[in-house]
C-alpha cells in the first residue's frame, strides 16, 4: 500500500457552527513488506530445550513461533516473502561448501500475497538439516524485496551462530545506508548469552529488536505494533495533532 489520506469531516449545526465545519486529516503511512528468514539448521532438530514446561526441540519452537506471528499478527493483505537455510529445498536456491560444510539458503515463498495456511504448511513440511550462512540469507533482502512497496521488515528466526561466510553487521547496515528502510527483527531461539550482544548490536543496525525465545509475547506485541498500520492526525491547516 502507498501513503495516502483519510478526510473526515463533521458537519455542526446551524445554531452552533452556523458556516463552518470540522475536518481531520489522517496521514496513512505505507504498510511494511516483511520477509521471515527462518533457521532450519541441524541444530534445529538436534538439540532440545524448555518451553512452556516442556522439552521440546529447538525446531518446534521456532514452528510454533512462526505459526503464531502468521496467524496472529500477519495482516491478511500483507506482501510476504519467505526464505528458509539449512536444507535444500525447493525454490531459489543459493548452496555453496563453506569450511568443508554444506550451506543453503532458500527463498521458499517469493513476495507476494499468500494464504496463511500455505505459509504455515510450507514451514511444516521443513525437516533441518546442514548448517547456518545467517548473512548469506540477508544478503539476498535486497533482491527478494526489489519490488516490496514502503518500508522492509525483516523477521529472522535462529538458534545458531553464523557458520557460513560474510558480514550480518555490515550487510544491514548498508542496506538502510542505501534507503532501503530495513526494519529487522530477530529471535533466538535456546538463548546463548555468548551470542546475545552480536544479536542485540545487529538488531539494532537493523533498527529492530532482539527477543529470546523465552520473551515471545514481547516479540509478537513488537510485531503487532511493526505491522499495524502506522498513520498521523491532522488538522484543517496541515498541523500534526496526533
Amino acid at each position: 500500500r502507498t501513503k495516502g489520506t483519510l478526510l473526515v469531516v463533521s458537519e455542526g449545526s446551524p445554531q452552533t457552527l452556523p458556516a463552518t465545519s470540522v475536518q481531520t486529516r489522517f496521514e496513512l503511512g505505507d504498510q511494511p513488506s516483511v520477509e521471515i528468514i527462518f533457521d532450519a539448521s541441524g541444530s534445529m532438530v538436534n538439540e532440545k530445550m524448555q518451553y512452556e514446561g516442556e522439552e521440546r526441540t529447538r525446531e518446534y519452537v521456532a514452528k510454533t513461533i512462526f505459526n503464531d506471528l502468521i496467524d496472529t499478527h500477519l495482516p491478511d493483505e500483507a506482501h510476504v516473502a519467505l526464505r528458509v537455510f539449512g536444507p535444500e529445498l525447493p525454490g531459489e536456491q543459493d548452496s555453496f561448501v563453506h569450511d568443508g560444510n554444506p550451506h543453503c539458503t532458500t527463498l521458499v515463498a517469493p513476495l507476494d500475497h499468500y494464504d496463511k495456511r500455505d505459509l504455515k504448511s510450507i514451514i511444516d513440511s521443513i525437516h533441518s538439516g546442514n548448517w547456518t550462512p545467517i548473512a548469506r540469507s540477508l544478503a539476498h533482502i535486497h533482491k527478494d524485496l526489489y519490488e516490496a512497496p514502503g518500508s522492509r521488515l525483516i523477521v529472522l528466526i535462529t538458534d545458531g551462530g553464523e557458520t557460513g561466510p560474510g558480514d550480518s553487521h555490515e550487510i544491514i547496515t548498508h542496506l538502510n545506508a542505501d534507503g532501503h528502510k530495513v526494519m529487522l527483527y530477530i529471535v533466538r531461539i535456546a538463548l546463548d548469552k555468548d551470542l546475545e550482544k552480536t544479536f542485540r548490536e545487529l538488531a539494532k543496525a537493523g533498527s529492530g529488536t532482539f527477543f529470546g525465545s523465552n520473551h515471545e509475547g514481547d516479540f509478537l506485541d513488537a510485531m503487532k505494533n511493526a505491522l499495524g498500520f502506522p498513520y498521523e492526525v491532522q488538522d484543517a491547516s496541515g498541523t500534526s495533532v496526533g
